[in-house]
């Protein structure tokens, strides 16, 4: 049986572990946005921890600014943050979403708006991202 801390102790990588996560926590309101593995679209997943000085409150903030912003966006078809259980390990948060097409993404990430917030938040975070699509059989 797939538990949360098989996903945290096992050698999967910080975004396919998020993911796991996001599915194995059965908080049905999460389900209940989540895509069909299938479905099309650009899943976006970028872990935040904090920068040398901030605390994991300055993170958790900044993190919401940004949540709250994606989810003002045309294209957003689920988000989600999630917070790593050991509050000591890296990252702290892992925040999650997926967008109708990849350029949605890229409006969000050339919006002024972003930038301001992100010049902002680049003194908290220290932040790592991919863009990932369904693996193909």
């Amino acid at each position: 049986m797939l538990t949360r801390s098989t996903i945290i102790r096992s050698s999967v990588g910080v975004a396919a572990a998020a993911l796991l996560l996001a599915t194995a926590t059965g908080c049905a309101n999460m389900r209940a946005q989540e895509p069909a593995a299938d479905a099309p679209g650009y899943t976006i997943v970028v872990s935040l921890g904090a920068k040398p000085g901030k605390t994991r409150a300055d993170v958790r903030a900044a993190a919401d600014q940004l949540l709250a912003l994606a989810r003002q966006q045309p294209g957003l078809m689920y988000s989600s943050l999630l917070e790593n259980m050991r509050p000591q390990n890296e990252p702290m948060f892992v925040m999650v979403t997926r967008w109708r097409e990849q350029k949605d993404w890229g409006t969000l990430l050339s919006s002024e708006t972003f930038n301001r917030v992100t010049l902002t938040q680049g003194e908290i975070l220290s932040v790592q991202g991919g863009v990932f699509v369904p693996a193909k059989p």
